[in-house]
């Protein structure tokens, strides 16, 4: 399952590397993101660094051991 997450994941970065033409198109997927995919974006990073934050935090003041 691991081999063709890999393999699936390096064809996904060949087909969308393709599609690259300016500097533009790489830092700004040249101009096409709507503002709820942005959006979406921003929440999935706040949620990741929210949990990992707050999963450190209980388990620091539960006083769980290993």
């Amino acid at each position: 399952m691991f081999l063709i997450f890999v393999l699936l994941t390096l064809y996904i970065t060949y087909w969308a590397s393709k599609r690259v033409r300016s500097r533009n198109d790489y830092y700004t997927a040249g101009g096409n993101i709507t503002g709820f995919q942005n959006g979406l974006a921003i929440a999935g990073d706040f949620m990741s660094a929210a949990s990992f934050l707050g999963i450190s935090a209980l388990v620091y003041t539960s006083a769980m051991t290993a």
